[in-house]
């Protein structure tokens, strides 16, 4: 079954804090009771004792993640920089003073607007990101959590038209040429009106952006038992919660401010609710299953557009022996994009060895089936005196991810 494709859902299931983020995701079977609620809250039922014995009550906040691609990050990085009005600026600047200088500035200009137009074009806008708290109090065979947090989630496909590219080359070229008194471009008259000034490019871009997102707050509470089905130790979990979705869509230049734009927003609130199951198999071995999300929903956009909420299913298996232990998951549901990304159907496969009482070092890796690519990721968890500290990071060909977190132990 866990090779089986399952129906398709939106919105990638998840990794929201520094240990699942180091071990690669692998989080189903394997998430302590800081955070069962996030990925399966089954999990808060697996210890033995009583909670004023087991000493696994944890408090975590703040708990922030977040994964970008490269291409989103140019995105922010043209927007931040304001490219295209340096170029304006640098236009205006020459019209006023027609100078070797000054179209040496124009040309500079033109030539980072292009280049991030460059790193942007034709490639995967991805950003996922978290920020909330979370409380798990688990008891003997029993336990209870609360969380609550913001997930911002959202994907885009951007163009770079032959014409700007012309057209900006055109731009790079002729005013090359004036800046070195014809020792390099070439001539272009077609860049000046009538008048002989210089035509200001950013007008007539027509590279388009379209984006789609979500930001998503949830507040819920976790309850989580073990029962005896057949003679054969259940834990079963469900964590209801309150959800309000606030959804975006972007139809626009690439060199719109994004910051200035609100076109197709919408904003719902809602109820949802994750489930799930964990066994253990012998004394080492621990299967897992969660459910985000189990009710469907269809959030639309002011533009037509829809963000959907499908239930994401996820099965994993973890092995812990000594002070090692191993993980993996895999989705069994093909999560459609958000926007226009890239689906996604990972594997993620992760480890973690306790080399003190104090630290604990992590790594894993996680794999898009839909895609190429995969995300290798390190971090590392710090305990002073019941204070919590988890670190990770995640690198990919085109992706990055961080995450940190500060808890306590009571």
């Amino acid at each position: 079954m866990l090779l089986l494709p399952g129906p398709a859902a939106a919105i990638a299931y998840g990794v929201q804090d520094p240990r699942a983020l180091a071990m690669g995701g692998a989080t189903v079977a394997a998430a302590t009771s800081a955070h069962a609620m996030l990925y399966n809250p089954a999990l808060l039922a697996i210890y033995d004792e009583r909670k004023e014995r087991n000493g696994a009550q944890r408090f975590q906040f703040p708990i922030a993640s977040v994964q970008t691609t490269d291409a989103a990050e140019a995105l922010y990085e043209l927007n931040r920089d304001d490219l295209d009005q340096r170029l304006t600026a640098a236009v205006a600047t020459f019209n006023a003073a027609p100078t070797a200088a000054n179209a040496g500035a124009v040309a500079v200009a033109t030539r980072d607007l292009e280049d991030a137009l460059i790193r942007i074009a034709n490639k995967d806008l991805l950003v996922d990101g978290y920020v909330g708290l979370a409380i798990g109090v688990p008891g003997k065979r029993e336990g209870g959590g609360f969380f609550a947090g913001s997930r911002l989630v959202g994907g885009g496909f951007a163009n770079l038209s032959d014409a700007d590219r012309a057209l900006l080359d055109a731009y790079i070229d002729g005013m090359t040429y004036i800046a070195t008194g014809g020792a390099q471009g070439s001539p272009q008259p077609g860049i000046f009106d009538a008048g002989g000034n210089l035509i200001d490019p950013t007008d007539s871009l027509t590279s388009m952006l379209n984006a789609r997102g979500a930001l998503i707050s949830e507040m819920g509470v976790a309850l989580a038992r073990e029962f005896n089905l057949f003679d054969w130790p259940v834990a079963l979990g469900i964590a209801p919660k309150a959800v309000h979705v606030q959804v975006y869509e972007y139809r626009q230049t690439v060199t719109d401010d994004l910051n200035t734009t609100s076109n197709g927003r919408r904003e719902y609130d809602d109820f949802n609710l994750d489930v799930g199951a964990t066994t253990a198999l012998g004394g080492h071995y621990r299967l897992g299953i969660g459910i985000k999300d189990v009710l469907p929903r269809d959030y639309e956009t002011a533009l037509g557009g829809a963000v959907k909420l499908r239930p994401r299913v996820r099965a994993g298996i973890a092995h812990r022996s000594g002070n090692m232990q191993l993980a993996a998951d895999l989705d069994l549901t093909r999560n459609a994009p958000v926007g226009f990304e890239s689906a996604t159907r990972e594997l993620a496969v992760g480890a973690e060895w306790a080399a003190t009482d104090w630290l604990q070092l992590r790594g894993g890796y996680r794999a898009n089936l839909e895609a190429s690519g995969g995300l290798v990721s390190l971090g590392a968890g710090v305990t002073v005196s019941g204070a919590l500290l988890d670190l990770a990071y995640g690198h990919g060909r085109e992706t990055r991810a961080l995450a940190l977190q500060f808890g306590v132990a009571f």
